[in-house]
C-alpha cells in the first residue's frame, strides 16, 4: 500500500472524525503524520 493511498484512505476517516465519529487512534495516527512531515 503506497504513502499516498493510506494518507487518503486517512483523511477520509478523519473527516469521518470530524463529523461526530469516535476514533481516537486517528488521532495520533495524523499528529504522527504531521511530526513525520514536519522534520
Amino acid at each position: 500500500m503506497s504513502l499516498k493511498f493510506y494518507l487518503k484512505r486517512l483523511k477520509k476517516k478523519v473527516l469521518w472524525r470530524e463529523k461526530g465519529g469516535k476514533c481516537k487512534k486517528y488521532i495520533s495516527i495524523e499528529k504522527y503524520i504531521k511530526g513525520l512531515s514536519s522534520l
